[in-house]
């Protein structure tokens, strides 16, 4: 099956290229619709360090692939009076079907709006021009990408600047906070996370500071602990600058403690105690802060563009192993061409080094060649 539906991705891409039609817009009544979808397929090479293995374990693989990196989807937006609809389906790896987007916008008047359903979070939402390992966008190696989750959030829009404010359904998480094996721990939200970002533009520069704040209880499942509260937050600033040669400069800083809980890109990641909350010898939780972002430079080669950049991120481990700190890093660089307003073409390079464990093990690292392909319609 999984063979089948990357044969189909595939006839689909290059059957699209047929079409003109960006998107189809039709009415119903007195409501108009919109239907518009992508198709995405990745080929390449993976190149994976191990790391630090077990005696006669080989330490690395080379694998090729041509398959869909996850992140297919079809939407559809209706718009009656005030009120607008979106649903956007998502088409994962393994035949898996996912609701990426579902929410309704009410036009207030005067810039003033209100969303209710399911979006990406406020928080640190800019992402790199990065394709390879699935299109995660440098997501846990510099990126902190917290999902998309339910809410409700008022939006106010002026003349340069959108300002955000919801609160959100936080997707639980299991920990492993302790070093010894099975101590895992399941996150309860206490409180709805308090999210909010502003968005400032002047000139070709844009600002857009954010954050997050929740508490949560983390409910053991191992004797001789007790289910303890902790307090989970997170403050950013995305930034984009565009010169009038066209060059373009993005990149995202990023600070906070026990990040590990809400923001999903760390689950994304092996070493899934990166930035989670840790347990001190006489049993209370200790605190972990966790920092880190990425820079991008895009420059104009016509026909397209090339991007290069990279991320980095950091995490307190103290009490887990030998180590201080976890780090991570990225680098990558890409070729964007849109062959037609449609079809685009993305050979890319990317490098993603895992670090080390709490006790100093070699994570490894992979290296990705390839090229992604997208078709929008």
């Amino acid at each position: 099956m999984k063979k089948m539906w990357t044969l189909a991705l595939a006839a689909l891409l290059v059957a699209g290229l047929a079409f003109s039609a960006t998107a189809a817009t039709f009415k119903i009544g007195d409501a108009d619709f919109g239907i518009a979808g992508q198709v995405r397929l990745n080929a390449g090479y993976q190149v994976t360090d191990k790391g630090d293995v077990a005696p006669g374990v080989s330490d690395s693989e080379t694998d090729f692939a041509l398959k869909h990196p996850g992140n297919s989807r079809l939407s559809v937006w209706s718009k009656y009076d005030n009120v607008t609809g979106f649903i956007e389906m998502g088409f994962k790896e393994g035949n898996v079907l996912e609701t990426r987007h579902a929410f309704l916008t009410y036009d207030m008047g005067g810039g003033n709006s209100l969303l209710i359903g399911q979006t990406y979070s406020a928080l640190a939402n800019h992402f790199a021009e990065q394709e390879m390992n699935g299109s995660l966008s440098l997501f846990g190696f510099g990126n902190l990408y917290s999902g998309r989750v339910p809410m409700i959030r008022y939006i106010k829009k002026g003349d340069n600047y959108t300002l955000n404010l919801e609160i959100e359904n936080t997707d639980s998480a299991d920990l492993d906070i302790d070093p010894a094996p099975g101590n895992e721990f399941i996150t309860d939200e206490i409180t709805p996370a308090l999210v909010g970002s502003l968005e400032y533009r002047t000139g070709g520069l844009s600002l857009t500071p954010s954050f997050l704040v929740q508490q949560y209880e983390l409910k053991a499942n191992a004797a001789g602990y007790d289910d303890e509260r902790v307090f989970a937050y997170a403050v950013a600033l995305d930034a984009v600058y565009k010169f009038d040669s066209g060059i373009q400069l993005d990149g995202e800083v990023w600070y906070g403690e026990n990040t590990a809980i809400f923001a999903d890109a760390f689950d994304m990641v092996r070493g899934s105690s990166f930035g989670a909350p840790e347990y001190e010898a006489d049993g209370s939780v200790n605190d972990i802060a966790s920092y880190g972002g990425w820079l991008q430079v895009s420059v104009p080669i016509d026909p397209g563009v090339v991007h290069v950049g990279g991320g980095y991120q950091e995490a307190d481990v103290d009490n887990r192993g030998s180590a201080s700190s976890m780090e991570r890093y990225s680098a990558f660089v890409s070729y964007s061409y849109w062959v037609t307003s449609q079809f685009l073409v993305q050979p890319e390079v990317l490098y993603l080094d895992y670090g080390d464990s709490a006790n100093e093990a070699d994570y490894g690292s992979d290296t990705f060649y390839g090229v992604h392909f997208r078709y929008c319609f």
